[in-house]
């Protein structure tokens, strides 16, 4: 229970930041869900080998959310490795650009990007 609140008040530091800035505020929860969004589309099986059937079972979800929001926080250079793997492998196809998992991975990596960017310069700030 104390890590949730401590994910929560990081998240709310966080947003409060971005807001007094005047920046571009990166929803922290919603990068997690898009996360978990883009794994459930490509990398199902996977998703269900390590945390259960997630459609169905709510701990399951609940324990990748909070699994996610905490390696995005804390190093989300290992989700962006991730997905540079799965891109760099759709890359040998020859109509890749064309291709939606491709246009999906590139989009999620830009996003973690740009809140790995405002996270730095919210450090920054402080």
């Amino acid at each position: 229970m104390q890590e949730i609140i401590t994910i929560m008040e990081s998240i709310f530091a966080h947003n409060v930041i971005s807001y007094r800035k005047g920046g571009i505020i990166i929803d922290l929860e919603k990068l997690a869900n898009k996360i978990i969004e883009y794994e459930a589309e490509y990398n199902w099986y996977d998703l269900v080998d390590d945390y259960g059937n997630i459609e169905i079972d709510d701990d399951a979800r609940k324990h990748l959310f909070e699994e996610t929001l905490r390696v995005l926080q804390n190093s989300p250079d290992d989700i962006i490795t991730h997905l540079n793997t799965i891109k760099e492998d759709l890359e040998c196809d020859e109509d890749f650009e064309n291709n939606k998992e491709y246009q999906d991975t590139k989009e999620l990596i830009d996003s973690i990007e740009k809140f790995k960017a405002e996270q730095l310069d919210d450090s920054l700030e402080m």
